[in-house]
């Protein structure tokens, strides 16, 4: 029997991620409780109750209800969120948040039922990680890849400021330094692409809001490195093709598509979940070709894990790959592997 949306809520407010941010954690277990209770959140939500695993429902029901923050049609729940300067306890959010769903919840239910579209750009942090030790092992210079690229956020990794170590000085989008010794100097990256089913516009308005809206609301570093990377994609814009992740490869790494001059790495962070586990499979037998480096930073599949680790695939590595390092779902902090 499938799991319940409470059960599914629950089970998400567990995770080590969402055990970070009181305001996920009381909107979830309220949300869960007010649908065992047969409350509005079932009106609201009821209607989601089939969608498949791994749809991350529960993100996209707390996405919706930032946005109405954002937009300032929840006031009383924006003072409860630190992104807008809201200075109340995250952990009481839930009941202003059941009154917005009572007077908002055609709305809200509409808001839900967009694709979930998390671009973490803390995530580059292990990725620098990762183009570092190939540029080492191949002596670069590097192709970047990116599937589940959203708007493409993370393919700007050079144009962001990590600590005091890389990147440009007047960089809007800082993160913190990855903490591990890297020899950096190899990483020059001559070409980058990405693809995702529903790629996101980083100049388009209602894009950005939904990006922003899909940070937790009492995570404000998060939102300020968010908003510091859509600045640097207003000039240094990557397209995203809109395209499942086995065809976009296959094409990547036709005859004469990777003329260029430089080592192709296949980058992706949580998106394993979404993609169907027979394309993944075409995934990864197409990222097994000689000459292509794959950089993978998705959970450990056995329950409780805490960390996600940065793997490594690619010549001379068994076929589990070598991990780098591991960090939070969001990226940092890293610890050794």
């Amino acid at each position: 029997m499938p799991p319940t949306v409470a059960e599914v809520f629950r089970e998400d407010a567990d995770h080590p991620a969402e055990r970070t941010s009181p305001l996920m954690q009381a909107l979830l277990l309220g949300a869960a409780d007010d649908w065992d209770a047969g409350g509005v959140t079932r009106a609201v939500l009821e209607v989601y109750a089939g969608d498949r695993e791994g749809s991350a429902l529960p993100l996209r029901f707390a996405a919706a209800l930032h946005r109405l923050v954002l937009t300032g049609q929840a006031p009383e729940l924006a003072a409860h969120y630190p992104t807008v300067g809201g200075t109340a306890a995250p952990e009481l959010a839930w009941a202003p948040a059941r009154r917005v769903l009572e007077r908002q919840t055609a709305r809200v239910r509409e808001l839900t039922g967009q694709p979930c579209q998390t671009n973490e750009v803390g995530r580059t942090v292990p990725l620098l990680v990762g183009l570092a030790e190939v540029a080492r092992r191949t002596g670069g210079p590097l192709q970047l890849w990116e599937i589940g690229a959203s708007a493409g956020l993370n393919l700007l990794v050079d144009r962001f400021r990590f600590g005091e170590v890389w990147g440009p000085p007047d960089s809007p989008c800082r993160l913190p330094a990855p903490g591990v010794d890297l020899d950096l100097d190899g990483v020059v990256i001559v070409d980058r692409a990405g693809c995702d089913p529903a790629p996101l516009d980083p100049g388009d308005d209602e894009a950005r809001l939904r990006l922003t809206a899909s940070i937790w609301g009492d995570q404000v570093e998060r939102f300020r490195r968010l908003r510091g990377a859509l600045e640097v994609a207003g000039s240094s814009r990557v397209p995203v093709e809109r395209a499942g992740a086995a065809e976009w490869l296959g094409h990547r790494l036709g005859a004469g598509s990777t003329a260029q001059a430089g080592v192709p790495v296949v980058w992706h962070s949580i998106v394993r979940t979404y993609v169907d586990p027979d394309e993944w499979r075409q995934v990864e037998e197409l990222t097994a070709r000689a000459g292509v480096w794959r950089l993978a930073y998705e959970p450990d599949p056995e329950p409780g894990a805490r960390t996600v680790p940065l793997r490594l695939h690619g010549p001379g590595i068994e076929r589990g790959g070598e991990v780098l390092v591991r960090g939070s779902a969001h990226g940092p902090p890293l610890s050794a592997a």
